[in-house]
């Protein structure tokens, strides 16, 4: 997983139903990441999942993902107003603005030494039956996620749906999820012993639709709403007021909004293009522009192609400063809630060692290499990152 500090939140609705459960096969699926940064963060993921029938109508899916997240000095103390932080697991003290603050789903630090290294794990268990008709497939299904982190835990819960229309020509599918995160600091902030561990809630809805518009050209949206309500600030981060360190200090609920609508279309001679236009909001005054395109094409009956190009436009958070002249209600020095921008391209390649109808099923193999560049408006800072992964699937 890549951890740019990106405000925004790009909740994808819930995937459409093409086929009933009953006719899935068995699938296993394993992927490996590899994320490093000039900023001096690195992070490593494993992921492998198995989807199989149960029943008549019915999959099972397992997710498994390790990860670790690693931060070395003294490159990650170069970005100024990232984090300002107590010294953590017998650390010496950093100086203000020094503390280098690991972020991976939340809000946490793992320190060590003169380094931060932190390892998350996260289990998903999904299950989905097929309920429509041959003239309208559709499925429901529900996902259970848990993920721990040394001093975070997070639980959700997911329904979902999705049904085909209209000859297959139109897809719905719709999502409502709900979980809660538990923050547990070790050692708490000085000061603050009685108001950890802390806790916030979050609900989450969202719709999508795939329209054919014709035999070569597929139009798709998503949208999502969802709030967070309880402790959203990071116990460790500190914020410079004149002189001064105080605790970080956000608003204790938060609305946001997602929206996105793309655009796929066949081109022939094996090529074509996927065009998408993406939008974020949310109630601390972040907005986001997020734009994408990828070209596709086909080398051989084996050998699949692409190149992808992706920007990020945001605007801060109304009440994130660098650093504060007084006191205020709201206080953050959160980059990812400052005036940023990324640019992203990378490309891909997949290729399928044997065809489906081998018989030892179909296995593919994929890598792709993508290059980001993150600037901090405010800050004028730019990070230079590099993401490798590598993945196989296997259908028997």
């Amino acid at each position: 997983m890549k951890l740019a500090p990106l405000g925004g939140l790009l909740l994808a609705a819930s995937a459409c139903a093409g086929t009933p459960a009953a006719e899935q096969r068995t699938a296993a699926h394993a992927r490996g990441y590899y994320y490093s940064d000039d900023a001096g963060l690195s992070v490593t993921t494993g992921a492998a999942a198995v989807e199989s029938p149960v029943g008549s109508s019915t999959q099972l899916g397992v997710v498994g993902i390790v990860e670790n997240i690693h931060i070395a000095q003294p490159e990650a103390t170069e970005l100024p107003g990232a984090a300002f932080g107590h010294p953590h697991h017998g650390a010496e003290p950093a100086a203000p603005g020094q503390e280098p603050d690991i972020v991976s789903s939340a809000s946490t630090i793992a320190r060590v030494k003169s380094d931060s290294t932190l390892w998350r794990y996260e289990g998903q268990l999904h299950l989905r039956r097929g309920v429509g008709s041959s003239e309208n497939p559709a499925d429901i299904g529900v996902e259970a996620r848990y993920s721990s982190e040394p001093d975070y835990r997070s639980l959700g819960v997911t329904l979902i749906g999705a049904i085909d229309l209209f000859e297959r020509n139109l897809t719905l599918g719709g999502f409502l999820n709900a979980g809660r995160d538990t923050v547990d600091p070790e050692p708490p902030p000085p000061g603050e012993a009685d108001e950890w561990p802390a806790t916030h809630d979050r609900v989450y809805l969202g719709a999508s639709f795939l329209q054919l518009l014709g035999p070569d050209t597929i139009l798709l949206g998503t949208l999502t709403m969802g709030r967070q309500a309880g402790a959203l600030e990071n116990p460790y981060r500190r914020v410079l007021v004149r002189t001064s360190l105080f605790p970080e200090r956000v608003p204790d609920a938060r609305w946001r909004f997602s929206g996105s609508l793309g655009l796929a279309r066949y081109l022939g001679s094996g090529f074509a293009v996927h065009l998408r236009n993406g939008m974020y909001g949310d109630s601390w005054g972040v907005r986001a522009w997020i734009p994408e395109a990828a070209l596709v094409k086909e080398l051989g009956p084996r050998f699949v192609a692409d190149v992808q190009g992706r920007w990020y436009s945001q605007t801060a958070a109304t009440f994130y400063r660098h650093h504060y002249d007084d006191l205020e209600e709201n206080l953050t020095a959160d980059v990812r809630l400052s005036s940023l921008s990324e640019r992203a391209l990378g490309g891909y390649l997949r290729f399928t060692v044997f065809p489906m109808s081998s018989p030892l099923g179909e296995l593919t193999l994929d890598v792709g290499y993508e290059r980001s560049w993150l600037d901090y408006r405010e800050l004028d800072r730019e990070v230079t990152g590099d993401l490798l992964q590598a993945g196989v699937a296997w259908e028997p």
